[in-house]
């Protein structure tokens, strides 16, 4: 007998135990609510709850419980009671002002668009009540600016403001819409009041940009790729990146809880699993998304995607994440230095992005990513011309060519950048002696830079040696692109000045 909503668990998987078999539940989106209507339960025999028992609540009666949670900010909470509640009188004239409540809960949830479902259904109905209206249009508004919809976000609120034009809080809301227009279209932002705000908020308010001066080409044997259109400056602001959803860093957490990547055989922070969760949430609540999102590349052994009638194809989702997504580390962020905690990488937050994916690989890349929050910036290191396809690189270009290959081959290829061409003609053993020297000069550096301070310049002569052998590693033929050398002169650089030498540091 069911009377009452009952939880579910989507596509179980069974694990045996000593004590029996357990249910394995992965995230939460795989825990849904099934209400009377849902169609899990057609088959279900409806009966009368016994003599005696609880009344069901009312269509009424969840919507004022709703109303209770929401004034007291339990907008999670409030959710179920609002659904229910639409689910015992979908046509009933309270309906509407359920859907206008709920949408206002899901944007206090950052949903905005399950937001707009509801917004979009109210405002379809010509029974629609004028000051519910208002509240509607309004929250319709906020929808699509949510969505970085600001074109049609500042449609609605025209519409608005011709009915109510001293709407305070649509005023404001015109005002940073046409803010967000000016940053989309012409690629102008305030970077000091960025960078401030970066500091003390996990997401900025602010609207995506992407630069003319490249497009989304194939690239023959490297799949999709983004080639520059036209010639671009070093420096030039190419992309401004809003996310698809971000997995967060909490280090209230327990440190230790990690998930398995069956993709690379390798250990992912939690963060990583939050991010797939947060992203099945977005594709139920915006189905224009999943497009963009399963679009991009998740590895070997998956067929072209199609759109499904089944729902979210979980395991291709985790392959997308495992091979694109990125460890936004804020350079406004106040948390302590990666050096102080050797467990940071397991509170690195985990991020998607569509467009910052196209991007292939090459150890020396000619543009480079940086974040504010969490919003990718993508800028070129240097003078692109056209034709040129834009590359960042995956690795640390100055670890030993094993240590990058190992790295690459963790995404299904091997690097022929000019890098590794030049390390894989200098030979295992050239390569293997490289390695070992770079290995003293970072043991140099934490003793004459770490905690010990030790004096300076007794310590010149060691560096100069490991300089020249260094060198020494390096065929002549091989020109410039010399990587390993660039901590040995930055080490000497920095020691010159500190014992004050400051021409041999300039000229270092």
């Amino acid at each position: 007998m069911l009377t009452r909503p009952n939880a579910a668990i989507k596509e179980p998987l069974l694990r045996e135990s000593a004590s029996g078999f357990l249910v394995r539940v992965d995230s939460p989106p795989d825990l849904v609510r099934l209400y009377p209507s849902s169609p899990l339960l057609c088959s279900i025999r409806w009966v009368p709850p016994p003599r005696g028992a609880p009344k069901p609540v009312s269509a009424l009666q969840n919507k004022e419980l709703g109303n209770a949670l929401f004034a007291r900010r339990q907008y999670r909470a409030a959710l179920e009671p609002y659904s229910l509640a639409l689910d015992l009188a979908p046509s009933s004239p309270l309906s509407l002002t359920l859907r206008a409540n709920r949408a206002a809960t899901f944007l206090h949830l950052g949903r905005p668009g399950a937001a707009l479902i509801d917004c979009t259904t109210a405002l379809a109905d010509p029974t629609l009540p004028a000051p519910l209206a208002r509240k509607v249009l309004f929250r319709t508004a906020s929808a699509h600016y949510g969505l970085g919809q600001f074109p049609a976000a500042n449609d609605r609120l025209e519409q608005l403001l011709a009915l109510h034009p001293d709407d305070a809080d649509a005023l404001d809301l015109q005002r940073r819409t046409a803010v967000r227009l000016v940053e989309s279209t012409r690629g102008e932002y305030d970077w000091a009041f960025l960078f401030a705000e970066a500091g003390r908020v996990p997401a900025l308010d602010i609207a995506a940009y992407t630069s003319a001066s490249f497009a989304p080409r194939a690239i023959p044997g490297r799949g999709r790729g983004l080639v520059a259109t036209r010639d671009i400056a070093r420096g030039e602001l190419l992309l401004v990146a809003k996310p698809f959803a971000s997995g967060l860093a909490d280090r209230d957490r327990t440190k230790f809880v990690v998930g398995a990547n069956l993709f690379t055989e390798t250990v992912d922070p939690y963060a990583t699993a939050d991010l797939v969760a947060l992203l099945i949430e977005r594709l139920s609540d915006d189905p224009a998304a999943s497009k963009a999102l399963f679009d991009l590349h998740p590895g070997d052994g998956f067929a072209a995607w199609s759109p499904s009638s089944n729902g979210v194809d979980q395991s291709r989702l985790e392959a997308i994440v495992t091979y694109n997504a990125f460890h936004t580390e804020s350079l406004a962020s106040k948390t302590a230095s990666p050096a102080s905690d050797a467990l940071d990488a397991i509170h690195a937050p985990s991020t998607i992005y569509h467009t910052p994916s196209f991007m292939n690989h090459a150890c020396l890349g000619n543009v480079s990513y940086s974040f504010l929050a969490d919003t990718l910036f993508l800028r070129a290191r240097c003078a692109i011309p056209p034709g040129t396809e834009l590359v960042d690189s995956y690795v640390d270009a100055m670890a030993a060519l094993p240590t990058r290959s190992s790295i690459l081959a963790k995404h299904n290829f091997v690097c022929h950048c000019e890098l590794c061409t030049a390390d894989r003609v200098d030979g295992p053993d050239q390569l293997a002696t490289r390695e070992a020297l770079s290995t003293s000069l970072e043991a140099l550096t934490d003793k004459i830079h770490g905690p010990s301070q030790a004096d300076a310049t007794q310590h010149v002569g060691s560096i100069l040696s490991l300089v020249a052998a260094l060198q020494a590693t390096y065929a002549p033929s091989r020109g410039a692109l010399r990587p390993a050398l660039y901590r040995a002169f930055r080490l000497l650089a920095q020691t010159y000045a500190r014992i004050g030498w400051a021409p041999a540091a300039v000229r270092t």
